[in-house]
């Protein structure tokens, strides 16, 4: 791990400690010397990249889909403070600092919960449809790239080191027939190095969305970068038993993942507004077998002493009104 610049001040923020690092940066976290906000995060170009033009341009191309989105910023997208070139040549970006988890352990923390991940996941798309609307397209979606804030649950997306954008297209140097993104998470058509448009980042949410479900990565049982391509392309994702365990909400849901996976991506949702809307309505039915099922187990434990009555009620009640809370906010999108 690259600690080298953890005391150096850049743009009025001294490194404090190394957060990670990925293939062509390292995020630092800045503490203000003086001024707000006092804590960020700050991504800088490691050394064995500054003279590399490709991987300079996809920095760069970062900090300018930030600023854009920064004009009208939106809750779920992190968002830009400033960025440059610091000691003449090393580029960085100031970005707010996100206390929170993966998203990936964010669900697997909270994988009973369904209303919870349900609203999470509207939250990504809303965010999604946003950035597809100022014409960014992240094109590199992973549980890695999303984190829930703690404070709140909100999801945050971050890096868009590769994303495309329409008003940088013709300077967009990305070699033709090379593959950008994370292989696992991949739409077939950049497989395919094909063409790309905003429903390659549905596809990757229904690949997010299916790992959730399943509580593994999709490409457990591949043996080879070969297979999981040719997965990618021709192979329809396996139906889950933990939906199927659940009837027609579980029917619905899998449905939904199935149509925001499909291979052909006109057969996909047209938008993330329609991905998001169809998770919404699949919610209530969600929260209504949810009920159900904590009645039934009301039920069954009707031996129980009654000296603990009082407390079995009181943790029922707690669970319905929080699924309530969150039942709430989605009936409100």
């Amino acid at each position: 791990m690259n600690t080298s610049l953890i005391g150096t001040v850049i743009d009025n923020y001294r490194l404090t400690s190394l957060l990670g690092e990925g293939g062509m940066s390292a995020v630092y976290l800045g503490t203000a010397i003086e001024g707000t906000p006092s804590v960020v995060a700050i991504k800088v170009l490691l050394d064995d990249h500054i003279s590399n033009d490709d991987i300079c341009q996809r920095f760069n191309k970062e900090a300018i889909a930030l600023e854009q989105l920064k004009k009208q910023p939106h809750p779920n997208i992190v968002k830009i403070i400033s960025y440059g070139i610091y000691d003449n040549k090393r580029q960085y970006i100031i970005m707010e600092y996100v206390e929170g988890v993966l998203l990936d352990h964010f669900v697997s923390q909270h994988h009973n919960n369904l209303p919870l991940l349900i609203l999470v996941f509207t939250r990504i798309l809303d965010a999604l449809s946003f950035a597809h609307s100022k014409g960014i397209i992240h094109r590199d979606l992973k549980p890695s790239n999303i984190i829930v804030r703690t404070k709140d649950q909100q999801p945050i997306l971050l890096d868009f080191g590769i994303a495309r954008l329409d008003s940088m297209a013709a300077i967009d140097k990305t070699k033709t027939g090379s593959q950008i993104g994370t292989l696992a998470y991949m739409s077939p058509e950049q497989v395919l190095v094909e063409s790309i448009d905003h429903r390659t980042d549905i596809y990757s949410i229904g690949i997010i969305l299916w790992e959730a479900f399943a509580k593994h990565k999709w490409t457990i049982h591949e043996v080879s970068d070969f297979t999981i391509r040719q997965s990618i392309i021709y192979n329809p994702l396996p139906v889950l038993p933990t939906l199927t365990n659940l009837g027609v909400q579980g029917q619905t849901l899998q449905d939904i993942i199935h149509k925001a996976t499909e291979k052909k991506r006109e057969l996909r949702y047209t938008d993330c507004t329609a991905f998001k809307d169809a998770l919404v309505e699949s919610s209530k039915i969600v929260y209504t077998a949810d009920k159900k099922q904590q009645a039934n187990k009301v039920v069954k434990k009707s031996n129980v002493p009654s000296a603990h009555w009082i407390e079995i009620v009181f943790w029922i009640t707690a669970a319905i009104a929080s699924n309530m809370a969150v039942m709430k906010t989605l009936v409100n999108y």
